[in-house]
Order: structure tokens, then C-alpha cells, then sequence
């Protein structure tokens, strides 16, 4: 799984390339019994504030939940380069750097080297759980969302 790299990060990839069916690939991959990449997840709380932080390693190919609010995104070490299903390039992110990412959108991620990456959500909850239901949206209710049925 490591060495995997299905683009070029110079390459352009239009906004018909739909992030959910690399991720549907990479989740067959590992249920044939190839290694789920290796990553480490922190949660971080102050005073109204959850910060989410992830490294992830050299090589990996990553894709991450749609969020249900526009999102800051903090690249606090290494390079990446990331395609967001908004129809936008590939960008190639060295850290440190800040984006925001709007609602809903998917983001594919690939590791040029080892990154430490964050995101920053204002509330008050502290369960993990209850934390992904609030500022996430599967892609159940991201599809009645597009339907417009909710």
C-alpha cells in the first residue's frame, strides 16, 4: 500500500475524477488483505476548540471524510500534494500551510514524505465519536444531501 501512487503529482486531474471511487478501490485493496496504511491520530482539546491531528508517512495515499462545515486545514510538517473533488488541480502543499476546504468536498492525499497534518473545529464536545458524527457526513447522507432530501 505504501508504494502506491495512482497520479503524478504534476499531473492535472479533472473534476470527473470522483474521489469516493479511488477510496472504494483503496478499501477493496485492504479487504483482500493488503496493509491498511499506517497513520497516527491525536485529539487535542482547549477552551471551545477540538484540534484533530494525524501523521501520516511517506508514500501513503490517503482520502478523509467530507465535513459538514467549511474546514481549516493546517500542514504543520512535511509535503503532500491533494486533489479536492471541486474540480481544482492537484496542488503540491509544503509545510507549513493553511487552506480551508469548503463543505462536503473530498480531499485525496498523497505523501511526498511524512506530514503532520491538523484540523481545527470549534466546540465543546469531547467524545471522539460524537466529535465524527457532528463534523462529518457520510456518503449516505452526503447523497440525500445532494438529492436535496435533507
Amino acid at each position: 500500500m505504501r508504494s502506491l501512487a495512482i497520479y503524478k503529482t504534476n499531473s492535472v486531474l479533472r473534476g470527473d475524477l470522483k474521489v469516493i471511487d479511488v477510496e472504494n478501490a483503496l478499501i477493496a485493496h485492504i479487504k483482500e488483505g493488503n496493509e491498511e496504511p499506517e497513520h497516527h491520530l491525536e485529539h487535542q482539546f482547549a477552551d471551545g476548540l477540538y484540534v484533530r491531528t494525524i501523521t501520516m508517512y511517506k508514500g501513503t495515499l490517503m482520502t478523509g471524510k467530507r465535513h459538514r462545515y467549511r474546514t481549516l486545514n493546517i500542514v504543520l510538517s512535511g509535503s503532500l500534494s491533494v486533489y479536492m473533488e471541486d474540480g481544482s488541480e492537484v496542488t503540491r502543499i509544503d509545510a507549513p500551510h493553511m487552506f480551508i476546504s469548503e463543505k462536503y468536498i473530498k480531499k485525496l492525499v498523497y505523501m511526498h514524505t511524512d506530514v503532520v497534518f491538523a484540523t481545527i473545529h470549534p466546540t465543546e464536545e469531547t467524545d471522539v465519536d460524537e466529535l465524527e458524527k457532528l463534523f462529518t457526513v457520510s456518503e449516505e447522507e452526503y447523497a440525500e444531501i445532494i438529492r436535496g432530501e435533507l
